[in-house]
């Protein structure tokens, strides 16, 4: 083990604040390469002082045991907005951090956390999520009129505690999770995350409401006004004070100086603020837009102030004590209030408008506040932090280095000069991704986050445009943590954070009352080429040309594990994981209302195109990559066994390839996307130094299919006549073929390995060419697919000259497989054998009642 390994921290934040601030709590997860740490207790962070206070724990491990990520919590001081001279430390130099007095207490009914400065008290049966605050010896709420409401048809429901978890505890920060109840009548599940500091009154809240109730989707259709949605006027989280409010500020934007303010007072957004602020992507379910005025109003006694985008800081002096609330990303979500009274301050996350809020069926959102119930010692205006928040990142080399995300390399490292121009198109002011948010007004408390496809608008007449929502499609919450950890640009951060959060919340479909193919699932993109209509991000409007729902062929959970282990943040984690469980659920014929006609797998998780086909596919080549993010995470070695089983069942070392068709672009395109998946598979068996008789097995198939592919495959765009839209889609998924031919050079050798080394760099320069040249380079779907694929071809020719040899791996032994027939084949077959002995006993009964 190392003695020391010093990397230096790089500063991420913009500074629109233009704040000197101290102390701020910092939480950011850090890659380490493998051995270079056994224990958190290992890693320490050094500022221009001298070490400052920090806890760490492990996220994700080695196959050695050693730490790959860890989490560390510290604390900056920054001078106009930038943290200048820290660096994290890791081995047995490392020095302990002191004791600030943080504790965390837990009782038999709930949890009682002490900073230092306040008390949080969390009880079981008591207001959700926070029961009592007090700050010194004073109690700070009243916890019997406080806590989170829901309007609900007239009707005003309280939450209340079922549940206390502490989640991790350490010396600077403790994290709890709450479960609640909301409504004895209502198909609500709640439950909060909340954070607390040593040595401050601040608590940091994410509250999610859930509607656990199935979709009816009539028709395989999945408008809003759905039988399964539930219906708010409003949700609030109310602090009831324990003494009435002498004075309110507010600074409603950015660099505005905090100014008096007359009660009642609210500051309230009521749509984005742009230019197509009332546009179709805010109809509700009658088709309406019904969003009343353009941004935000500060509304006072007798006045009334409008404005585009609140970012507003609320701080109120009560019983000569400041409490201050900031709302992360308020006008980005809206819409979103804060209002105060003399004896109350409410944040009004689902404020009751002209319209009321629909949660749909299996949907959820997850809302976020800080409060600090003490002068905030950070920055001025208080909280003003919130919406500036310090990031910090180990630099690019390290992050490479380090080994934790295979073949990565940072940019300047084998830079293609064409491919950087076209993946950095996603940051283009114009084209790019934020651009499109813009374009579409992709915001709101639904929207915010998802990516605007306009590339199904390309078949629209000239100045017309479908709304379309992208839902993670090929994993850009991935592809946007990749670029971001190859080159520290902070816009492909705010990209993948602010995805990923959307995706855990808007697209998986969280009910467990439909059927086992839908449940957990991961909602697809808007049907291509229509119009969402009221169908919001549920693939399917309402008069659409098809419908159905959730499948194995949209199953994306990669990037929520590097959300995960760049954040801790368990919705990530618990939401990846999901996505590897549904792919075990949709496979279990007992699960299904065929089970008593036949037994065994459904073949849903490999069946692509048609449930006739169960050869290479991105639906099994999804379902293998999500069972491989959920093994890590779990260790669970039931995933490891599915996605096994969907090599086996899909691909064989001695198949007839010309059988496949697999020239049928339309229709077999996506068998690349399948070795692509195997190669993965493959590096995570070597990984593990698991050469076993089935990685043998998956690298013959793999090189059985690349001999083949390196005789017949063409551009796709070679042949224009055979696809439906010849578009500049095509050769971005082309990049998929270099890809494979990258895979198949590291497990093979001599001639063979310099030959498909070759047919990667054709395929990679015929990509980005013919790209560069498309006037729809800039499109959501090419762009990602190119931010996908193609990084791992710059470590491919930084390293052409000293590629290691292929792994060993035991001697191949692979029987002709039967081929496999899903479930409801084998059910068909049954119920056709059941009907053929029903009618010759039929007959026979007949004819014996003749002859009597």
């Amino acid at each position: 083990m190392p003695d020391r390994i010093s990397v230096p921290l790089s500063n991420l934040n913009g500074v629109s604040w233009g704040l000197t601030r101290r102390g701020e709590p910092v939480t950011f997860g850090f890659p380490l390469p493998e051995a270079a740490a056994r224990s958190t207790s290992e890693i320490s962070v050094d500022g221009p002082a001298g070490p400052v206070p920090v806890q760490a724990r492990a996220l994700d491990l080695w196959p050695d045991g050693s730490i790959r990520w860890a989490l560390i919590d510290t604390r900056f001081d920054t001078a106009n907005g930038r943290a200048e001279g820290y660096s994290a430390r890791v081995g047995d130099t490392a020095v302990p951090s002191p004791d600030l007095g943080l504790r965390v207490v837990v009782s038999a009914d709930g949890i009682r956390i002490a900073t230092g400065i306040a008390t949080f008290d969390i009880r079981v049966g008591g207001a959700f999520p926070l029961s009592d605050v007090a700050v010194g010896d004073a109690r700070t709420i009243d916890g019997t009129a406080s806590g989170l409401f829901v309007e609900h048809e007239g009707r005003q429901h309280r939450g209340l505690v079922t549940g206390v978890t502490v989640r991790e505890q350490g010396p600077l920060r403790a994290d709890i999770d709450v479960s609640g109840t909301i409504g004895a009548q209502l198909p609500l599940d709640v439950f909060a995350r909340v954070e607390v500091f040593a040595q401050t009154a601040t608590v940091r809240l994410a509250v999610t409401l859930r509607n656990h109730r199935r979709a009816e989707h009539v028709g395989g259709q999945w408008p809003l006004g759905d039988p399964g949605s539930v219906l708010l006027t409003s949700a609030r989280l109310v602090f009831a004070l324990a003494h009435s409010i002498d004075r309110v500020r507010c600074a409603p934007e950015p660099g505005a100086a905090g100014a008096d303010v007359a009660l009642p007072f609210a500051i309230h957004q009521e749509s984005s603020g742009a230019d197509v602020w009332d546009g179709p992507i805010h109809r509700n379910r009658d088709g309406r837009v019904p969003l009343r005025y353009r941004g935000y109003e500060l509304r006072e006694a007798g006045r009334r102030t409008v404005g585009r985008r609140a970012s507003p800081v609320v701080v109120a002096d009560s019983g000569g004590r400041e409490i201050s609330v900031a709302i992360p990303q308020f006008w980005e979500n809206f819409p979103q209030a804060i209002a105060l009274t003399s004896s109350a301050l409410s944040i009004d996350w689902w404020p009751a408008v002209g319209d009321v809020h629909e949660l749909q069926g299996g949907e959820q959102k997850t809302h976020r506040a800080v409060i600090a119930f003490a002068p905030d010692t950070v920055s001025s205006p208080p909280l003003a932090w919130v919406h500036d928040p310090l990031s910090v990142y180990p630099a690019p080399d390290w992050c490479c280095g380090s080994g934790v995300v295979p073949f990565l390399v940072p940019e300047a490292v084998g830079s293609d000069i064409g491919y950087l121009s076209i993946v950095r198109g996603g940051l283009d002011p114009e084209h790019g991704f934020l651009a499109k948010r813009e374009l579409a007004d992709e915001y709101g408390w639904r929207n915010f986050g998802d990516l605007h496809a306009d590339h199904e608008s390309a078949f629209q007449p000239p100045g017309q445009r479908v709304v379309s929502h992208y839902n993670n499609q090929y994993d850009a919450v991935a592809a946007f943590a990749l670029h971001f950890l190859r080159t520290g640009d902070s816009r492909w951060w705010r990209l993948c954070d602010d995805l990923a959060r959307h995706v855990t919340d808007i697209d998986i479909y969280r009910t467990t009352e439909d059927k086992s193919a839908y449940n957990g699932g991961l909602f697809w993109h808007t049907n291509h080429y229509t119009d969402a209509g009221t169908a919001t991000h549920r693939t399917y409007p309402r008069g659409g040309k098809e419908g159905g729902g959730p499948s194995a062929e949209h199953n994306y959970n990669a990037g929520l594990m590097l959300h995960y282990f760049m954040t801790g943040d368990r919705q990530s984690r618990d939401a990846a994981i999901g996505l590897g469980r549904w792919v075990i659920l949709m496979e279990d014929g007992r699960l299904t209302p065929l089970r008593r006609l036949a037994s065994g797998s459904t073949g849903l998780a490999s069946a692509t195109g048609s449930m006739t086909y169960h050869g290479p596919g991105r639906a099994a080549a999804n379902s293998i990559l999500a069972c491989l993010v959920a093994l890590r995470l779990t260790g669970d070695s039931e995933y490891l066994a599915m996605a096994e089983t969907l090599i086996q069942r899909c691909v064989h070392p001695d198949e007839n390839l010309e059988a496949l068709n697999l020239l049928d672009v339309e229709r077999r395109w996506y068998y690349t996307v399948f070795l692509q998946a195997v190669g993965v598979y493959l590096q995570f068996k070597e990984e593990r130094d698991d050469r076993d008789a089935m990685f043998s097995y998956a690298q013959a198939s793999l090189l059985h299919y690349a001999r083949w592919m390196s005789v017949h495959e063409r551009p796709y765009l070679s042949r224009p006549d055979v696809l439906e839209f010849p578009n500049e889609t095509w050769p971005a998924q082309d990049m998929r073929k270099a890809d494979v031919f990258g895979w198949a050079a590291l497990h093979a050798e001599g001639a063979e390995r310099q030959a498909f080394i070759e047919r990667a760099a054709f395929f990679f320069r015929y990509s980005v060419e013919t790209l560069q040249a498309a006037p729809g380079r800039f499109h959501c779907r090419p762009l990602v697919l190119m931010l996908s694929n193609g990084w791992r071809y710059a470590w491919l020719t930084s390293r052409t000259g000293d590629l290691a040899p292929p792994p060993s791996a035991p001697q191949l032994s692979a029987p002709v497989r039967p081929a496999f027939v899903p479930q409801k084949v084998r059910a068909m077959r049954r119920v056709k054998w059941i009907a053929a002995v029903a009618a010759v006993v039929i007959t026979a009964l007949a004819a014996v009642a003749a002859l009597r």
